[in-house]
């Protein structure tokens, strides 16, 4: 793509943006030469949809060629973690685009009033195979942190077996009357309070949910759902993507994350799917422990670099 190009911006808010920006999120994944994404079409899905209060209007600016609306470029500013994403295709890193993106970032940051953002940091998140993301970021005052997501990998050549549940469990595929335990669920494995059933239900009746996404959960003797696993198909890549997982707190080492994940798996094998990938965050030593005992890999990790105002 030339320099020439003439690239606009604007923030997310017409009636097809949702689908212009999973497709787009899907095409830098296939021109992308690594495997490993900082973000996937599933992984959009889950940040639209999962909170009520999520207004994407704030949140979410496209860059777009001028001459047939094409995206090539998106930022993602969270107000919550003060955290930038920067997608864009790679052939528009040569027409500095990343910096363009990455500005827009910088302004929406100071844009805080200092009362509610206090003296946070500016952070971009970056693969450990991006160096010239690493360049960027470092030429503009940004340090790499300690703190990064481990990115995993389990190949799906062989067959996956699912280990025996406690007596009484069963797993499942969640169904619509499940919309209301299944966001209580997942506020109670995560403590927070940000999923509802309206928003979970949402999300289940998008388009890519429909299509890619598999959505598991235990079920306790008594009825009661207990732990979760929702993957996710990229039909194209030939990869599925766990996003999220996780057990009400008092359900744990009871063995139903790992037949969630193995279960998961089988279903993702029977898609054609090459390999299954999840990621946690470094300081979670548990999920660690759980993805490695299902025969998951390390594939690559995934920084924070931060920046404070001047």
């Amino acid at each position: 793509m030339g320099n020439n190009v003439q690239i606009l911006s604007r923030p997310f808010g017409r009636p097809d943006d949702f689908e212009k920006v999973t497709q787009f999120v899907q095409a830098v994944a296939l021109a992308s030469t690594n495997s490993t994404q900082h973000i996937h079409a599933g992984d959009i899905a889950w940040r639209f949809f999962r909170s009520a209060q999520f207004d994407p209007k704030a949140a979410v600016q496209l860059w777009e060629e001028q001459e047939n609306g094409t995206v090539v470029g998106l930022g993602w500013y969270s107000a919550a973690h003060h955290g930038l994403d920067m997608i864009m295709l790679p052939d528009m890193r040569d027409c500095g685009l990343d910096k363009r993106i990455l500005r827009w970032g910088d302004q929406r940051f100071r844009s805080i009033p200092f009362k509610d953002r206090g003296y946070a940091q500016l952070k971009v998140q970056v693969l450990d195979w991006d160096a010239e993301r690493m360049t960027l970021l470092s030429e503009a005052g940004f340090r790499q942190d300690m703190f990064h997501y481990v990115w995993y990998q389990h190949q799906l050549e062989e067959k996956i077996e699912v280990p025996t549940l406690p007596d009484g469990y069963e797993i499942r595929k969640v169904s619509d009357l499940d919309v209301a335990a299944r966001a209580k669920l997942h506020n109670k494995a995560f403590f927070s309070g940000d999923v509802s059933a309206e928003s979970y239900y949402k999300l289940m009746q998008t388009d890519i949910y429909q299509r890619s996404a598999l959505d598991f959960v235990a079920v306790a003797p008594n009825g009661r759902l207990s732990a979760f696993a929702l993957g996710w198909l990229d039909a194209e890549r030939k990869i599925g993507i766990f996003e999220p997982v996780g057990t009400h707190p008092k359900r744990r080492q009871l063995g139903l994350a790992k037949a969630l994940l193995t279960r998961t798996m089988q279903e993702m094998q029977a898609a054609g799917m090459r390999a299954a990938q999840v990621y946690t965050e470094s300081p979670n030593q548990p999920a660690q422990r759980l993805y490695r005992s299902v025969g998951f890999e390390l594939l690559g990790k995934q920084f924070d670099w931060l920046k404070r105002p001047a």
